[in-house]
């Protein structure tokens, strides 16, 4: 009984020991899954944290910023400073005692401090008004783009076709209309054909004449400048004239009454334009010493014949008109060739404006690009 009262007890305390190891084995667990908490833990909120560690980040980033922002600045201000006549060393041109403030570009525009890469307003083109001071009859350089271009045989009428380079004229214009209802006109101050003159023939020469000449003036634009190009004589205003047909009083020229176009006056404002143009030549700026194309119609008709004309400025200062075109009474046509020099008419751009000269010959207004 005794020996296993012995066992007996001798079991009991081999359990309590097994117990009481366990227990302190899952203590010694929980202290080591606290202790991992509390590093865990600060590591994340800790002085040297996770988060704090963001924070700090994200000032630097912010810092860096503003240091970019910084050199962006000082760059611009030192190209503005060389622009505008500086040293490149930064100062201000119009403040040399305090280096460094330059905040105006050389147009005048103000440079927010704050927003120094934002974007500027481009500085206003220098130079004064042309409009402002320019008078019919005065001297502009303009240059135009050298270029090659051809006027076919269904456009003039010609046997053959014409071929023009707009390089082949280097000389100076003159100003023809600056008012409100024309705007700013100026008018090659001689023949930009260089002495091969334009060609038309027959009716389709008669009924395109105001469409080819216009056409051919047209590559005399240099877009930098200006607007349009089109042929003296045309109406200022309204460049393609009229399209209406012809139609007489006699029988004959009925047979042709829907394929003629009607003749026009319109001419007649660029004519006395050229004669009231007095400010650099007291008889206005009509004579080149040549003959040259009027893009007007003129038609005479009588009871034997009907003739068809496309005008030209005559060299003594009056209107005459070239023949290309007649009906005989008896319905049969004879068609004709005629040649006269060009003098193309230019619109200039609104707000156009000059950089140097007076209007002079010797020193015409120089446009600026």
């Amino acid at each position: 009984m005794i020996g296993k009262n012995g066992d007996i007890i001798k079991k009991e305390v081999e359990n309590k020991k097994q117990k009481g190891i366990t227990l302190v084995a899952l203590v010694i667990t929980i202290i080591l899954l606290l202790i991992l908490a509390g590093v865990t833990i600060r590591g994340v909120l800790g002085e040297k944290g996770l988060v704090e560690e963001a924070k700090n980040a994200t000032q630097r980033y912010g810092q860096a910023q503003d240091e970019e922002q910084n050199v962006v600045k000082n760059f611009l201000d030192e190209l503005r400073n060389i622009n505008s006549g500086g040293d490149g060393t930064g100062g201000n041109p119009g403040n040399p005692s305090k280096p460094g403030e330059n905040t105006t570009n050389p147009g005048g525009n103000t440079v927010d401090p704050d927003n120094p890469t934002g974007p500027e307003v481009p500085p206003e083109t220098p130079g004064e008004s042309l409009a402002a001071s320019a008078q019919p009859g005065d001297y502009v350089r303009y240059t135009v783009p050298e270029k090659t271009f051809t006027m076919t045989t269904e456009q003039t009428g010609y046997t053959s076709a014409q071929t023009y380079n707009t390089g082949d004229y280097t000389g100076l214009w003159q100003v023809l209309y600056n008012d409100t209802e024309h705007g700013l006109q100026i008018i090659s101050a001689n023949d930009v054909t260089n002495g091969k003159n334009l060609y038309l023939n027959g009716k389709e020469g008669y009924n395109n004449s105001v469409g080819t000449l216009n056409s051919f003036c047209s590559n005399y634009v240099n877009a930098t400048y200006a607007t349009s190009g089109r042929c003296v004589g045309s109406n200022p205003v309204r460049p393609e004239g009229t399209k209406e047909l012809y139609s007489g009083s006699y029988n004959y020229i009925g047979l042709y009454a829907n394929d003629l176009i009607k003749d026009d006056t319109e001419y007649l404002s660029d004519f006395n334009a050229l004669k009231g143009a007095t400010h650099q030549n007291t008889d206005g700026i009509w004579n080149i010493n040549k003959e040259y194309w009027l893009a007007s119609r003129y038609v005479s008709s009588t009871t034997s014949r009907t003739d068809v004309y496309v005008r030209f400025m005559y060299a003594a200062g009056t209107a005459n008109h070239n023949p290309l075109w007649f009906v005989r009474s008896s319905g049969s046509t004879t068609p004709y060739s005629s040649n006269s020099a060009v003098r193309v008419v230019i619109t200039l751009k609104s707000g156009i404006k000059t950089s140097d000269g007076t209007g002079g010959s010797g020193s015409p207004y120089e446009l600026v690009q």
